[in-house]
């Protein structure tokens, strides 16, 4: 199964952590429907007007996505 715990050990830093806000920034700005980050090992979709985050594992695809709020997803990474 997928965590946002795995997700962030693996893939959150200063940068990656700067390049999800500023998509997520742009995404509601443009009014998206959704967008899509790919990182090394995680690949995260974000859907703006439902308000939701899918977080799939890139490497182990038969473990189940985890989907998540984009407010819930925002203050798990800002307070890594």
């Amino acid at each position: 199964m997928t965590t946002i715990k795995n997700f962030i050990a693996e893939e959150i830093n200063n940068n990656t952590r700067n390049i999800i806000l500023i998509t997520v920034e742009q995404g509601k700005a443009l009014n998206k429907y959704k967008d899509e980050l790919v990182f090394n090992r995680y690949s995260l979709e974000f859907f703006f007007q439902q308000d939701l985050v899918i977080i799939y594992d890139d490497i182990f695809t038969e473990y189940d996505p985890l989907k998540i709020t984009l407010d819930e997803f925002l203050k798990a990474i800002s307070n890594c």
